[in-house]
């Protein structure tokens, strides 16, 4: 009766597409560099892309505007700091002390870890990381893409962590 569908990122020519056309319905001329650069800055999540885009259109003053490189450099940290406070810093309050740092632990390598970059440093064992991991799994912050790694369910967000990184 029901068909699973798995939801993810887009690939890269509908991310540009779902970046572009919303601009262009409303008039607005999109460089096409500026698209290629949100995709990739977005990794192609579909909330990042509106949310980059909705930002990016309000900034050049609305409907019929030059969306460009120009306008999202001199932005970019604007509009990562909304997105921090708006949409990573509630996922971030999510986790216990002792998570967070743990999360800050995955996040030196970037956006995943394989479990013995984690093991790697010292003190914790596998035995220790695995509770944590389920912990931060079951409120939506990890998943596993295949044995032995560990991801964050969003991204960008170990580029938050690597920028709020707690004393």
């Amino acid at each position: 009766m029901f068909e699973p569908e798995k939801l993810g990122n887009l690939p890269p020519d509908e991310a540009v597409a779902a970046f572009v056309e919303p601009a262009r319905t409303t008039g607005n001329d999109v460089e096409p560099a500026l698209a290629q650069g949100i995709v990739a800055v977005s990794g192609g999540d579909p909330y990042f892309i509106q949310f980059f885009g909705a930002h990016l259109w309000r900034l050049a003053g609305g409907a019929g505007k030059a969306l460009t490189q120009r306008l999202w450099r001199a932005h970019q940290r604007e509009i990562r700091d909304r997105l921090d406070e708006q949409f990573f810093q509630a996922r971030f309050s999510r986790a216990t002390r002792a998570e967070r740092a743990f999360l800050q632990l995955i996040a030196q390598g970037g956006e995943e870890a394989t479990i013995e970059q984690i093991i790697a440093p010292g003190p914790l064992d596998n035995s220790r990381i695995q509770p944590k991991i389920a912990a931060l799994t079951g409120k939506g912050l990890l998943y596993r893409p295949s044995r032995g790694r560990i991801a964050f369910t969003t991204p960008l967000f170990g580029d938050f962590l690597r920028r709020h990184t707690e004393d």
